[in-house]
């Protein structure tokens, strides 16, 4: 888990969408996506449902 990682996901869960906190985090889509999907994995549990809740 690093700082990158968790920035990402604050972003998505601020801004609602990936797509919008990507622009913000002057990024594209798929860094942001695969930032929380590591972050996922080292965790091991599904935070993303839980940040964004149109993704439930």
């Amino acid at each position: 888990m690093d700082v990158k990682q968790l920035t990402a996901l604050v972003a998505v869960a601020d801004a609602g969408s990936v797509t919008r906190a990507a622009e913000l985090l002057h990024l594209v889509q798929p860094a942001v996506t695969r930032q929380i999907h590591t972050l996922e994995q080292e965790l091991g549990v599904s935070v993303s449902s839980a940040a964004v809740p149109e993704w439930n």
